[in-house]
C-alpha cells in the first residue's frame, strides 16, 4: 500500500508541471501599441499550432516577467531594426528593441529558424512546425542592412461593401483583408529600417497654400503663370519662397511629434512606431511639381530657370540646411522622379543628409533606367530605388514583369551598396508575391531567387511543382510576356497557362486535399484573367461592354477572400470610368453597390472554381495544338533571310513646352546590330 501511496502522490505533483509546460504566456509591456498586441496574439495562435496541447494566451505586464515569452520596449537601442532574442531554452525567451519595428522583426525571424513559413496569404499557404517547445538556448541579435527594403500595395487596401471589418483601424491597410496582407508582410520580415514619406502634398494646404495664394512672387512661374496650385513649387530664385516652403515642413513635423510625445500613452500607436513612420523627414514636392519653366512680366524677379533637378537640389539643399538647424543630423528623404529624375549639375552639392530614392523604370525621360541609376550612384552615397511590379493601373494585377530584371535589380543593389529598395506593386498571389518573397529572402540572407522559388513550389504544390515552377517562369519570361502598349499579346498566351495548369491537375490528383486546394485558387486566378482580359481588350466604349464589366465586377467580389487580387481597387478602377448617376456605377461600386447584396454576396464555392476551370480549359483546348513558341533568335533569324529591310530615314518629330528653353522629353528604342 505505500508503494502505491507514493506512486499516487508523485502523480499528484507532477500534474501541475506538466499542465504548466502547456499553458504559456506571451506578455507585452503596457501602453504597447495595438500592432504589438496584435502580434503578440498571432504567436500566441501559432505556437499553439505547432505544439500539441498547449494554449498560448497573451497578457500585459507593468513589471517585466522572468518567464513565459516577453516582448521589452528599450529606447537606448538605435538600429530601429534590431531586436535582441535571449532565451534559457527551457521557460523564459525575450525580445528586446527599441520600438514594434525591431520587436517584429526579431520574433518573426525567430520563428522561422524554428520552422515556420509563410509562402502567401491564408492558413493553407503556410508551413507549421511540430514543435515541443518554443525555447531554445538563444542569445543574439536580429537585424538587417538596409534602410529601405519593403513594398506596398499600389491603390491601397481599404475597408469595402464585401470587407467591411472595422477591427484593424490601427494596421496599414485597412479591412480583414488588407491586415492579411500587411500581416504577411510582417511575417517575412518586408520591412527595413524606415517608412519612405513620398510627396509632401499634406503642405499644399491651409496657411501655407493661402500664403503663396497672395504672393505669386512665391510660386515657380511655370507656363507663364504664377496661379498657385497644388502642384505648384516654390520658386527657388526667391529665397523668402525657399523659407516659407522649409518652414512649413518643420513646423508639420515638430507639431505632430510635440503630439504624440506629449502624451504617450494615448498615442501608443503612433509614439511606438515612430521612429519606423518618421525618423526620417519627407521634403519631396507635390506630385505633378510644376517646376519653373518661364518668364513672365509679373513684377516678380525675371531670372532664367534652370532645369528642373536644379531647381529641385536648390531647393532641397535650402530646406535641408534650416531642418538641421532645428534637428542635427535629421536624415531627409527626397525622390529623383518624373521631370526631376535626374542628377543635378555638378556644381551643384547634393547635401548629405538627404536619402535620395531614385524612380527610375517610369515616370522619366532622361535616359536608360540602367543610365539614371549608375549616375546616381556615382554621384551619392544615400541612394535607393522605387521600382514597380505588376500594377493594378496597369495591367489588373495580371503577370506584367520580368523575372530578369529582378535578378539584375537584386544584384545591383548589392554591388551599388545601395540603401535599398520600395516596390510600388499589386498583392497578386501569383504574379507578384512569390516574387516578391524570393526578393526578401535574397536581401535578407543572400538566397538564391531560384532557389526559393523552387522551395515555393516544392513545399505547396509536392508532385506539380516542377509544372508550377514551369507557369511561374511563363509569367515573368521576357520572351512570354509583354508589357506597356503591347499586353493585349497576352490574352492569347491563357491557352499555353491553361495547358500547365491541366498538367497540374493530373499530376495532384492524389495529392492532399490541401494541395489541391492550393491548385483550385490557381484555377480560379486564370479563370480571372481570361475575364479581365476579355474585358479590357474588347475595343467597344465602357457603354458598350458593361456586361462583360458586371460579370468581372462580381467574380472580384465573389473570389475577394481568396486574396489572389486585390478585388477593391480592381473595382474601383473599373466603375470609376462611369458617372456616378449611371445604373451601372450604382450597381457595382464598392461602397455601396446593390449588386453585392450589402456585402452577403455568397463567396466563390470550390465547385465553382472546378466548374469555370472545366470550361476554361476546354474552350482553350482547340487552340493549343495551334501553339509553336519560338525564340527571338529563331525569328530574327526569319527576318534577316526575308525581304524585309529597315527605313533609310526615320523621321521625328521634337515639340517644345510653352516658352520653356528646352524640348519635351522622349525616349526611343533603337536596335541596329549593324
Amino acid at each position: 500500500m505505500a508503494f502505491i501511496r507514493n506512486c499516487f502522490i508523485t502523480l499528484v505533483i507532477m500534474l501541475p508541471l506538466c499542465l504548466n509546460t502547456k499553458a504559456q504566456v506571451i506578455y507585452y509591456p503596457v501602453y504597447s501599441s495595438s500592432l504589438l498586441r496584435s502580434t503578440a496574439q498571432d504567436a500566441a495562435e501559432l505556437l499553439s499550432d505547432a505544439i500539441g496541447g498547449s494554449n498560448f494566451s497573451v497578457l500585459e505586464y507593468a513589471v517585466p516577467p522572468t518567464s513565459g515569452i516577453v516582448f521589452i520596449y528599450d529606447s537606448t537601442i538605435t538600429d530601429n531594426q534590431l531586436c535582441k532574442v535571449e532565451s534559457n531554452g527551457s521557460s523564459f525567451l525575450k525580445f528586446t528593441a527599441a520600438q514594434d519595428n525591431g520587436l517584429i522583426f526579431g520574433l518573426y525571424r525567430y520563428l522561422e529558424e524554428l520552422g515556420y513559413r509563410f509562402y502567401l496569404p491564408g492558413s493553407i499557404w503556410q508551413v507549421i512546425p511540430s514543435l515541443n517547445t518554443p525555447y531554445k538556448p538563444v542569445n543574439k541579435s536580429y537585424t538587417s542592412s538596409w534602410k529601405y527594403k519593403s513594398w506596398f500595395i499600389s491603390g491601397g487596401h481599404n475597408r469595402w461593401i464585401m470587407d467591411d471589418d472595422n477591427n484593424y483601424g490601427w494596421d496599414i491597410y485597412y479591412g480583414q483583408n488588407g491586415h492579411n496582407w500587411a500581416l504577411y508582410q510582417r511575417r517575412n520580415a518586408m520591412q527595413g529600417s524606415y517608412r519612405f514619406s513620398g510627396h509632401r502634398g499634406d503642405i499644399m494646404t491651409g496657411d501655407y497654400f493661402t500664403t503663396i495664394q497672395n504672393n505669386p512672387c512665391y510660386v515657380a512661374c511655370y507656363d507663364g503663370s504664377r496661379i498657385a496650385t497644388t502642384q505648384s513649387v516654390p520658386d527657388v530664385n526667391n529665397t523668402a519662397a525657399m523659407e516659407l516652403w522649409s518652414h512649413a515642413i518643420e513646423q508639420e513635423y515638430t507639431s505632430f511629434k510635440n503630439i504624440i510625445f506629449g502624451n504617450k500613452p494615448l498615442y501608443a500607436d503612433y509614439y511606438r512606431n515612430f521612429d519606423f513612420n518618421n525618423n526620417r523627414i519627407g521634403i519631396e514636392v507635390p506630385d505633378g511639381s510644376q517646376w519653373g519653366n518661364s518668364k513672365d512680366n509679373s513684377g516678380c524677379n525675371n531670372i532664367d530657370y534652370e532645369n528642373e533637378s536644379n531647381q529641385n537640389f536648390t531647393l532641397a539643399n535650402f530646406t535641408a540646411q534650416k531642418l538641421n538647424t532645428v534637428y542635427p543630423g535629421k536624415h531627409l528623404q527626397l525622390y529623383a522622379y518624373s521631370s526631376h529624375a535626374d542628377v543635378p549639375s555638378s556644381n551643384i552639392t547634393v547635401n548629405s543628409n538627404i536619402d535620395i530614392q531614385v524612380v527610375p523604370a517610369a515616370f522619366q525621360n532622361e535616359s536608360s533606367a540602367k543610365g539614371l541609376l549608375n549616375r546616381w550612384y556615382n554621384r551619392s552615397n544615400n541612394i535607393s530605388e522605387y521600382q514597380y511590379m505588376n500594377i493594378p493601373q496597369w495591367g489588373g494585377e495580371t503577370p506584367m514583369f520580368y523575372l530578369s530584371d529582378l535578378k539584375n535589380t537584386l544584384q545591383r543593389l548589392e554591388e551599388k551598396n545601395s540603401q535599398g529598395i520600395l516596390w510600388e506593386t499589386s498583392p497578386s498571389k501569383f504574379a507578384s508575391l512569390p516574387f516578391l518573397l524570393a526578393a526578401n529572402n535574397n536581401l535578407l540572407s543572400k538566397k538564391d531567387i531560384d532557389s526559393s522559388l523552387n522551395d515555393f513550389c516544392t513545399n505547396m504544390f509536392g508532385p506539380a511543382a516542377g509544372t508550377i515552377s514551369k507557369l511561374l517562369h511563363q509569367w515573368s519570361d521576357d520572351n512570354t510576356i509583354t508589357v506597356g502598349d503591347f499586353i493585349q499579346d497576352n490574352k492569347y498566351k491563357l491557352p499555353l497557362y491553361f495547358q500547365l495548369l491541366h498538367v497540374a491537375v493530373t499530376q495532384t490528383a492524389g495529392s492532399a486535399g490541401i494541395i489541391k486546394q492550393r491548385v483550385g485558387e490557381l484555377k480560379s486566378y486564370l479563370h480571372y484573367m481570361v475575364l479581365y482580359y476579355d474585358w479590357l481588350f474588347d475595343q467597344r466604349s465602357n457603354a458598350d461592354k458593361t456586361e462583360k464589366a458586371a460579370a468581372l465586377c462580381v467574380y472580384l467580389a465573389k473570389i475577394n477572400k481568396l486574396q489572389l487580387v486585390n478585388s477593391y481597387f480592381i473595382i474601383t478602377d473599373i466603375v470609376d470610368r462611369y458617372a456616378t448617376t449611371d445604373p451601372f456605377y450604382v450597381a457595382y461600386n464598392v461602397n455601396n453597390g446593390t449588386a453585392y447584396h450589402n456585402g452577403t454576396l455568397p463567396l466563390i464555392s470550390n465547385d465553382e472554381i472546378d466548374s469555370d476551370y472545366t470550361a476554361d480549359y476546354a474552350n482553350s483546348t482547340a487552340l493549343i495544338p495551334a501553339y509553336d513558341m519560338k525564340d527571338a533568335a529563331f525569328i530574327l533569324n526569319k527576318i534577316s533571310n526575308s525581304n524585309i529591310i529597315p527605313a533609310q530615314n526615320i523621321n521625328v518629330k521634337i515639340g517644345y513646352t510653352n516658352g520653356a528653353s528646352y524640348p519635351n522629353r522622349a525616349e526611343f528604342y533603337i536596335s541596329a546590330k549593324s
